[in-house]
């Protein structure tokens, strides 16, 4: 078996037994194995046998040594070679090093007075390192750099700079692509007090800067490219540029402007107010572009939507005299002071008024304060209560909110709402305790909810804590009708008011003077002014007197 599976050529396999003697091969007088080089010895513990396997000393034994030896050779000459190409490029390449490390030892030495024995590796590493702190240091200023030029090439556009260097600026800063059309809008925090005091700077220069990202990916979206900068603390000014007509780009911006509104508000509790300036070509119009935005910004109560106010919303040659303004307040006043119910036409007048001349946001204010200060004078002098209308944190919070109201429309609707409240107690206390003053009190009750569908004689009763059929009573013994007959007149005069200088729908007057529909309302109004609401308008008749 042993023999099957050596080759006698190649290897041996001798095996003795435990007493040494040689049980395989038979001995038959071949002496080859004796020759052979033992390579594996393993001793049997059961039997005592020890088993010896190795090759036979001949052919392939003395090529294998040769191959090693050959492997040697040529490890040992691969090293050697090795060792004198390392000294001769050591040597080689010293002279330029040593004179590199010389030469950053010099500067070392005139730079810093002193120098430190240092080995050549660690002087270029220092250096290196050095180098790379500089680079950056560089890198970072001239960013820097760039960035106060671009602001300071900004400020110069809207300020009008004309000189041949902008143009040079402009093509080597490159802050907006090429384009056929440039337009300029201004965005402004509203109640910026309220956000400085709400917010740390950290938090503040966040939320700006926020602000400027969202409107430049929102006029990307409408292929408008935005280059914004903080013109104010609380103001932000955008250059634009697009192709396409001035209408189209002047549609794109006010779109993005009112989206950007919207998201700041929902999603920052941020409210803004836009103006948008004309539409000019070429970057030398900017100036004017944003002399209009400002202007437009300016008449944000009466030419805003939705707090967007466009330069071309402007009334041309609107009229900045005063005197008819605070005429007008004089007279509300007045018809306010002798408990007269014309003052809500005055102040309807006077709203109607600043509406169609679109004055400045700061004469408005300035009127409303007129507005006040005039009726405080009036009538806070006569009670206690008055007073607390006019003076303290309850007037405090009136004009704050009147401050940050974002247009006239409800700029209107809160002054009449807090003129109501104090014309009701002025009326109250105006009047002795008897029935007039609890039919002056139901009467400027009527006054301010005849809109009110549900109005009726039992929801009088509630309100006044009297009966159904005493407030019938007062109202008859006082104006001589019925309840319901007054409340008809007033909703009609106001009706006629609405068809006369108005451009609302029936249904919409329907609905504003207390009608469910527009087919109740015609046939009362028919009944009660002798012709229907579209023929009233279409007549173009004007209202009567109010009685």
């Amino acid at each position: 078996m042993i023999g099957g599976m050596t080759n006698r050529q190649l290897s041996f396999m001798r095996v003795r037994d435990a007493a040494g003697q040689l049980v395989y091969p038979p001995d038959d007088g071949d002496d080859a194995a004796a020759e052979g080089k033992v390579l594996t010895t393993a001793i049997s513990e059961r039997l005592g046998w020890t088993f010896e396997s190795g090759i036979q000393v001949g052919q392939l034994f003395g090529w294998v040594s040769v191959i090693s030896y050959v492997w040697v050779a040529i490890a040992s000459l691969t090293f050697a070679a090795a060792i004198v190409y390392l000294i001769w490029i050591t040597k080689r390449n010293y002279k330029p090093i040593r004179l590199m490390v010389n030469r950053i030892q010099t500067l070392q030495l005139r730079n810093e007075g002193t120098g430190r024995e240092l080995d050549d590796l660690a002087v270029i590493d220092r250096a290196l390192e050095k180098l790379i702190d500089q680079a950056r240091d560089y890198e970072k200023e001239k960013r820097e750099s760039a960035a106060i030029q671009r602001r300071q090439l900004f400020l110069d556009l809207i300020a009008g700079e004309r000189g041949r260097h902008i143009g040079e600026r402009l093509s080597k800063l490159n802050p907006l692509p090429e384009k056929e059309r440039y337009a300029v809008a201004i965005a402004r925090l509203e109640q910026y007090e309220s956000f400085q005091s709400d917010y740390s700077p950290g938090e503040q220069n966040l939320m700006k800067y926020a602000l400027g990202n969202v409107m430049q990916e929102l006029a990307l979206s409408e292929e408008l490219y935005a280059w914004g900068e903080w013109a104010a603390p609380d103001r932000i000014a955008f250059i634009l540029a697009a192709d396409g007509d001035a209408a189209s780009v002047k549609t794109r911006l006010r779109r993005t402007a009112s989206v950007a509104r919207a998201w700041m508000e929902e999603r920052l509790r941020i409210p803004l107010s836009f103006g948008i300036g004309s539409v000019v070509d070429g970057w030398r119009g900017l100036h004017e572009a944003y002399c209009a935005a400002l202007t437009a910004m300016d008449h944000q109560l009466s030419i805003g939507r939705d707090a967007v106010a466009t330069s071309d919303d402007l009334p041309n040659g609107a009229q900045r005299e005063m005197y008819k303004y605070m005429q007008l307040c004089t007279e509300c006043v007045q018809k306010f002071r002798l408990t007269d119910e014309t003052w809500r036409e005055k102040l309807e007048l006077l709203f109607r008024q600043l509406e169609a001349d679109a004055p400045r946001d700061e004469d408005i204010h300035s009127l409303l304060r007129l507005l006040l200060q005039l009726l405080g004078r009036e009538l806070k002098e006569l009670s206690g209560n008055l007073g607390g209308h006019f003076e303290g944190e309850q007037a405090e919070l009136w004009r704050s909110r009147f401050a940050y109201a974002p247009s006239l429309r409800e700029m209107k609707a809160l002054l009449l709402e807090y003129l109501n409240e104090i014309y009701r107690t002025y009326v109250a206390i105006s009047e002795t305790k008897s029935y007039k003053a609890m039919i002056a009190e139901m009467r400027a009750y009527i006054q301010e909810n005849f809109a009110n569908p549900d109005l009726s004689l039992k929801h009088l009763s509630d309100r006044f804590q009297i009966s159904g059929k005493y407030a019938s009573y007062l109202f008859k013994l006082e104006y001589d009708m019925k309840f319901v007959d007054y409340l008809v007149r007033l909703r009609m005069q106001h009706a006629e008011r609405l068809l006369a200088y108005g451009d609302d729908t029936i249904q919409d007057i329907a609905l504003k003077v207390g009608y469910a529909n527009s087919i109740t309302f015609g046939r009362v109004f028919k009944r009660t002014v002798g012709v229907t609401p579209s023929d009233y308008r279409r007549l173009k008749m004007r209202p009567s007197a109010p009685q």
